[in-house]
């Protein structure tokens, strides 16, 4: 659900599953299904958190998303991990800190991912 459109990828090797899921705005139901039968049982989801929840509400139709979405995603295909991405592009440091901090407080298995990150599957 972007402008012009967007693909995911989802990746199955050796046992472990990735799924990368930028470009793309909760709210279409068959798109959002389709998302999540691609995410179904990964080990990690990278995923498009580019707004918060309050961002987001004037940024409708542009075709990008939340973490709170991303934990929704994460929770209904039931993965094991997602790492938030594709970041709002003015977002400093601290800003990407204080949104990690309250997905953790929400319980979230989830990481915002950053320049150097390295997860192993």
């Amino acid at each position: 659900n972007h402008p012009g459109g967007a693909c995911g990828y989802r990746i199955d090797h050796a046992g472990r599953s990735l799924t990368y899921i930028t470009d793309h705005e909760h709210g279409e139901p068959e798109a959002d299904a389709r998302l999540q039968r691609i995410a179904r049982g990964a080990d990690l989801i990278i995923y498009d958190a580019t707004y918060t929840e309050e961002e987001i509400q004037l940024r409708r139709g542009w075709g990008h998303s939340t973490w709170q979405a991303g934990m929704r995603l994460r929770n209904a295909s039931a993965a094991k991990l997602v790492a938030f991405a594709h970041h709002e592009p003015r977002r400093a440091d601290d800003e990407l800190d204080r949104l990690a901090n309250a997905a953790a407080r929400a319980g979230a298995n989830a990481v915002f991912a950053r320049e150097g990150l390295e997860i192993e599957l």
